[in-house]
């Protein structure tokens, strides 16, 4: 297990240079923070937390919308990557926190806004992480996810070790949700990614969006 951890650790290092020019991701990014602020009234005041930031181009976008965003991530090198970004951007607002949500000390409610996108499939045990993000949202707070459907792991056979989801039966995942009690506002497909499956061809993997308030 350790050996896997470890590999897909390093498979996310590399891919972190990457990622912060590609400018396919930039556009995805773009349609995330349009989604958010049509989804959630955005303001000055919030509190935000990202897990699983990546290389932070989605808070970068959504900094200037609302009050400060923690940008939580595990690997070193999209940490790094999204220190470069808040250097660059003068993103004041943006608190890069390595580390994962289990490893917290989440004492109190602090966060108006928590959302993670395309990082939730990663977290084996995401009933006790929407379970943490319950207990860290301000009553009348939101949760925003974006990740992939159900799939038949081919999404992330090009990874070594991958140990996470193959996508979500959104149906389970809704009732974690309300088992962790949030309430469930949204629950839509809303895009899809286009990527070579194990056989080199085209595929396309659905995402869909839900969005629950405590």
């Amino acid at each position: 297990m350790i050996e896997k951890i470890m590999n897909e650790q390093e498979h996310f290092s590399r891919m972190a240079e990457k990622w912060k020019i590609d400018p396919e991701r930039l556009a995805r990014a773009e349609r995330t923070a349009g989604l958010l602020s049509a989804e959630i009234h955005l303001d000055k005041s919030m509190v935000c937390l990202e897990i699983g930031a990546g290389t932070g181009d989605l808070s970068v976008l959504l900094s200037e919308k609302v009050g400060d965003i923690t940008l939580l991530d595990s690997n070193a090198g999209m940490i790094n990557v999204i220190r470069e970004k808040i250097r660059e951007n003068r993103c004041g607002n943006l608190h890069p926190l390595p580390g994962d949500p289990f490893g917290q000390n989440w004492e109190e409610a602090r966060f108006d806004l928590v959302f993670a996108v395309m990082s939730f499939h990663h977290i084996r045990d995401t009933e006790r992480l929407l379970k943490i993000i319950a207990r860290v949202l301000k009553p009348g707070g939101f949760f925003c996810l974006i990740d992939l459907e159900k799939e038949d792991g081919s999404f992330h056979s090009h990874i070594p070790g991958f140990d996470g989801h193959n996508g979500f039966d959104r149906e389970e995942l809704k009732k974690q949700l309300t088992g962790a009690g949030l309430s469930v506002l949204s629950n839509r497909l809303v895009n899809e990614m286009k990527k070579p499956g194990p056989d080199g061809r085209e595929r396309s993997y659905p995402l869909f969006f839900m969005k629950a308030v405590k």
